[in-house]
């Protein structure tokens, strides 16, 4: 699977550097932007060129790592072991995209349409374009492909700078079953009500699945080190940005991150324990998809992570516990401890809601 990443990657960037887009470096996961957390789409390697007026007459291209993290709110129930199909995206994914001025609406139009029927070789019988009565920028992609009016199926994007938005038409590609299934989407861009810019792109993840009529999750790294029967959404989603978030060097993590991080760890000890890993498996499981996804360089780094967090996890229920018995031993009242106790999982790292509550109960 890691190959066709490659192969989707490859053919993207190829043509359209060999189509005279200037080729915009891959930012880290974690930027100086701080309107995010952390890096979430190609855009943002391009804000500054758009609001400066300084995008390249010939249209830039990226290739981009991403975390969105607002799945990793689910809740783990016996219903999240079902969710097997790939309805819902993952937070970690990888992103291709393409930027051009509002002088290339019809040019970058041909260059995808080049893209998706030559490159890719997709079957135009099967391709959809959903977009809005307002969206007047499709003209060259009308001739050539189905489009279907649906608001519903449209986006609209801000992003974190005040009067700078986004209106998305949806492709989508028929799947086997006769659904339509989201494979990327086009935008327009503008600023204060101006058209400044167009952008194309998706996730490669969600790109192959779609491509290949996939419904499971084995289109996303993650996949390929995590055993059959735990390839739910939930538990893919946290470990993927659980690796994710390792792979990032200590010393570029801000404090707004930070707390994040500690976020996702500890939602991961829940997973632990709600699927019944091992630390050890879940080790395993981090330090394999590191290495698929960031290579060999950075696994050495992450295991030396994955060690601290375990001694972190352990100092912590050995403090928990002798927290609890000191201040039972002094008659404090059971309510307060077990306020004060939280302190431990919110300040700290390794304190699962079921160690708590194992603990509570005895204490």
């Amino acid at each position: 699977m890691i190959r066709e990443h490659c192969e989707v990657k490859d053919m993207f960037m190829n043509y359209f550097c060999k189509n005279g887009y200037s080729q915009t470096p891959t930012l880290d996961l974690i930027t100086s932007d701080r309107s995010i957390k952390f890096t979430n789409s190609t855009i943002v390697g391009w804000k500054n060129n758009l609001l400066a007026g300084n995008v390249d007459k010939n249209g830039h291209v990226m290739y981009q790592p991403c975390l969105r993290l607002r799945g990793l709110n689910d809740k783990l129930t016996e219903e999240s072991l079902m969710e097997k199909e790939s309805n819902r995206f993952l937070g970690y994914f990888k992103m291709l995209g393409i930027l051009g001025d509002k002088n290339r609406e019809e040019a970058m139009q041909e260059d995808i349409l080049g893209l998706l029927l030559n490159e890719y070789g997709m079957p135009k019988d099967r391709l959809r374009v959903y977009f809005s009565y307002e969206m007047d920028f499709l003209d060259i992609i009308g001739q050539e492909l189905d489009m279907r009016i649906s608001k519903d199926r449209t986006v609209k994007w801000n992003y974190g700078v005040d009067g700078l938005v986004g209106e998305g038409a949806n492709f989508e590609i028929l799947q086997k079953n006769g659904v339509p299934r989201q494979i990327g989407q086009l935008v327009k861009i503008s600023h204060e009500k101006d058209t400044i810019g167009y952008e194309f792109g998706f996730g490669i993840e969600t790109f192959l699945a779609r491509k290949n009529d996939d419904k499971s999750y084995n289109s996303w790294a993650i996949s390929q080190v995590v055993p059959e029967d735990l390839r739910f959404k939930s538990f893919l989603d946290v470990y993927s940005c659980l690796g994710a978030t390792y792979s990032i060097p200590s010393e570029s993590i801000t404090k707004r991150s930070r707390h994040e991080i500690n976020k996702i760890r500890r939602t991961s000890l829940d997973m632990e324990e709600f699927v019944g890993v091992s630390p050890d498996k879940t080790n395993k499981i981090i330090a394999d998809f590191v290495q698929l996804e960031f290579g060999k360089d950075v696994v050495a780094r992450v295991e030396l992570e994955l060690g601290k967090a375990r001694e972190t996890r352990e100092g912590n229920r050995r403090r928990l516990i002798s927290f609890l018995e000191k201040n039972i031993n002094k008659g404090v009242d059971r309510e307060k401890i077990i306020k004060d106790a939280e302190m431990f999982n919110n300040n700290g790292l390794g304190i699962s809601k079921e160690f708590r509550g194992e603990l509570y109960k005895r204490f």
